[in-house]
């Protein structure tokens, strides 16, 4: 069993295509998954641009693939 989130990291790039409504700044994203029982991180997905990605479609196109 595990706990997926998506994260938001600040970064000094500017421009739309990055631009982190969390942050209201520019950011990447990271997809990290935790085994419940063990606390293990058990994967990584990234980095991903914030403004493009949205947490549903990084998971579609990384996690639920694999």
């Amino acid at each position: 069993m595990l706990s997926v989130d998506v994260t938001d990291f600040w970064i000094q790039e500017r421009g739309r295509d990055w631009y982190s409504h969390k942050f209201k700044k520019s950011a990447v994203c990271y997809e990290v998954a935790l085994s419940i029982l063990g606390g293990d991180i058990c994967w990584i997905s990234g980095p991903h641009q914030a403004g493009i990605n949205n947490d549903l479609d990084i998971f579609h196109t990384s996690l639920a693939t694999f």
